[in-house]
């Protein structure tokens, strides 16, 4: 999936969403230049998501879907 492909503030590596055995969904910031946030709030490390948790990836608004 290609997110904001026109949004220059999105880094190459940007984040990536991981799933633990249990099914749990986790933000993951990988060193991005501007930072993921989360429901408004900037994440360290990792950060679990929830059904319609939004977060921004540079200019891009995105909402997840699951759990």
């Amino acid at each position: 999936m290609v997110l904001g492909s026109e949004d220059e503030d999105i880094s190459r590596a940007h984040c990536r969403i991981d799933i633990n055995d249990q099914g749990q969904c986790y933000l993951v910031d990988v060193g991005s230049a501007r930072g993921t946030h989360l429901n408004g709030t900037e994440i360290i490390g990792r950060s679990a998501l929830r059904d319609r948790d939004t977060f921004i990836i540079g200019q891009t608004q995105c909402e997840f879907r699951g759990n």
